[in-house]
Protein backbone atom coordinates (compact mmCIF):
# COMPACT_ATOMS: atom_id res chain seq x y z
CA UNK A 1 0.00 0.00 0.00
CA UNK A 2 0.94 3.54 -0.69
CA UNK A 3 0.12 5.55 2.46
CA UNK A 4 -2.91 7.63 3.02
CA UNK A 5 -6.50 5.92 3.66
CA UNK A 6 -6.94 2.18 4.17
CA UNK A 7 -10.94 1.14 4.49
CA UNK A 8 -11.07 -0.10 7.79
CA UNK A 9 -13.75 -2.95 7.86
CA UNK A 10 -15.25 -4.00 11.76
CA UNK A 11 -17.55 -7.14 11.01
CA UNK A 12 -19.21 -9.51 13.59
CA UNK A 13 -20.93 -12.68 12.51
CA UNK A 14 -20.99 -13.92 16.14
CA UNK A 15 -24.74 -14.85 16.05
CA UNK A 16 -26.83 -18.18 17.41
CA UNK A 17 -28.71 -17.76 14.43
CA UNK A 18 -27.38 -18.00 10.50
CA UNK A 19 -25.29 -13.96 9.70
CA UNK A 20 -22.94 -12.33 7.22
CA UNK A 21 -21.99 -8.38 6.81
CA UNK A 22 -19.68 -7.27 4.49
CA UNK A 23 -19.05 -3.85 2.99
CA UNK A 24 -19.72 -3.00 -0.52
CA UNK A 25 -18.36 -0.22 -3.03
CA UNK A 26 -20.90 1.16 -5.99
CA UNK A 27 -18.01 1.16 -8.98
CA UNK A 28 -20.68 3.11 -11.61
CA UNK A 29 -20.38 0.41 -14.19
CA UNK A 30 -16.24 0.66 -14.58
CA UNK A 31 -15.24 -0.74 -17.76
CA UNK A 32 -13.29 -3.54 -17.09
CA UNK A 33 -13.19 -5.56 -20.41
CA UNK A 34 -9.59 -4.46 -21.31
CA UNK A 35 -8.18 -5.34 -17.71
CA UNK A 36 -8.59 -9.14 -17.02
CA UNK A 37 -7.44 -8.67 -13.01
CA UNK A 38 -8.97 -6.94 -9.70
CA UNK A 39 -6.20 -6.05 -7.42
CA UNK A 40 -6.29 -4.66 -3.91
CA UNK A 41 -4.06 -5.40 -0.91
CA UNK A 42 -5.55 -6.23 2.41
CA UNK A 43 -4.36 -7.13 6.13
CA UNK A 44 -5.71 -8.24 9.64
CA UNK A 45 -6.03 -6.67 12.76
CA UNK A 46 -3.53 -8.51 14.85
CA UNK A 47 -4.39 -7.15 18.16
CA UNK A 48 -8.61 -6.87 17.59
CA UNK A 49 -8.56 -10.60 15.90
CA UNK A 50 -9.48 -10.87 12.04
CA UNK A 51 -10.49 -14.17 9.70
CA UNK A 52 -8.68 -15.27 7.15
CA UNK A 53 -11.11 -16.00 4.42
CA UNK A 54 -13.53 -13.14 3.04
CA UNK A 55 -16.09 -13.78 0.02
CA UNK A 56 -15.48 -11.55 -2.49
CA UNK A 57 -18.60 -10.80 -4.97
CA UNK A 58 -18.28 -8.25 -8.04
CA UNK A 59 -21.65 -7.41 -10.00
CA UNK A 60 -21.88 -7.02 -13.25
CA UNK A 61 -23.52 -4.72 -15.92
CA UNK A 62 -26.11 -7.48 -16.15
CA UNK A 63 -26.85 -7.80 -12.59
CA UNK A 64 -24.86 -10.83 -12.58
CA UNK A 65 -23.14 -11.59 -9.26
CA UNK A 66 -19.63 -13.34 -9.57
CA UNK A 67 -17.92 -15.22 -6.68
CA UNK A 68 -14.43 -15.76 -5.51
CA UNK A 69 -13.16 -17.30 -1.71
CA UNK A 70 -10.11 -15.52 -0.59
CA UNK A 71 -8.35 -17.40 2.10
CA UNK A 72 -5.00 -15.62 2.39
CA UNK A 73 -5.33 -13.02 4.73
CA UNK A 74 -2.63 -12.49 7.06
CA UNK A 75 -1.65 -9.78 9.89
CA UNK A 76 0.89 -7.85 7.30
CA UNK A 77 -0.53 -6.28 3.63
CA UNK A 78 -0.51 -8.92 1.11
CA UNK A 79 -1.54 -7.83 -2.62
CA UNK A 80 -4.47 -10.14 -4.09
CA UNK A 81 -4.52 -10.23 -7.98
CA UNK A 82 -7.94 -12.13 -8.98
CA UNK A 83 -8.45 -12.67 -12.67
CA UNK A 84 -11.68 -11.67 -13.26
CA UNK A 85 -12.33 -15.13 -15.30
CA UNK A 86 -12.04 -16.48 -11.48
CA UNK A 87 -15.01 -15.31 -10.45
CA UNK A 88 -18.08 -18.21 -10.75
CA UNK A 89 -21.66 -17.07 -11.46
CA UNK A 90 -20.69 -14.84 -14.20
CA UNK A 91 -20.92 -15.01 -17.90
CA UNK A 92 -19.44 -11.83 -19.21
CA UNK A 93 -17.68 -8.96 -17.52
CA UNK A 94 -17.28 -5.63 -19.44
CA UNK A 95 -18.25 -3.48 -16.59
CA UNK A 96 -18.04 -3.89 -13.05
CA UNK A 97 -21.42 -2.21 -10.89
CA UNK A 98 -20.15 -2.97 -7.65
CA UNK A 99 -17.83 -4.82 -5.17
CA UNK A 100 -18.70 -6.40 -1.88
CA UNK A 101 -16.65 -7.81 0.98
CA UNK A 102 -19.11 -10.14 2.69
CA UNK A 103 -18.36 -12.11 6.14
CA UNK A 104 -19.87 -15.61 6.69
CA UNK A 105 -20.34 -16.98 9.72
CA UNK A 106 -19.92 -20.47 8.53
CA UNK A 107 -17.03 -19.36 6.69
CA UNK A 108 -14.98 -16.92 8.21
CA UNK A 109 -12.10 -18.20 11.25
CA UNK A 110 -13.01 -15.66 13.66
CA UNK A 111 -16.04 -14.58 14.19
CA UNK A 112 -15.38 -10.81 14.62
CA UNK A 113 -12.50 -9.14 14.10
CA UNK A 114 -10.95 -5.83 11.85
CA UNK A 115 -9.50 -6.25 8.05
CA UNK A 116 -8.19 -3.60 6.11
CA UNK A 117 -7.87 -3.12 2.48
CA UNK A 118 -6.14 -0.59 0.18
CA UNK A 119 -5.55 0.54 -3.29
CA UNK A 120 -8.30 -1.51 -5.05
CA UNK A 121 -7.64 -1.53 -8.96
CA UNK A 122 -8.52 -3.40 -12.24
CA UNK A 123 -4.91 -4.33 -13.80
CA UNK A 124 -3.64 -5.97 -17.42
CA UNK A 125 -1.30 -7.99 -15.55
CA UNK A 126 -0.46 -10.32 -12.24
Amino acid sequence: PRGGYVIQIFYDVDSPQPASNGFWMDLRNLEVKDYPFLGFWIRGDEKKGFTRVVKIEIVNEKGEKGIYYYAGIDKKWKEVVIPFRSFLGISTINRVKKIVFTFEDRLVTSKEGVIYIDDIYVGKGE
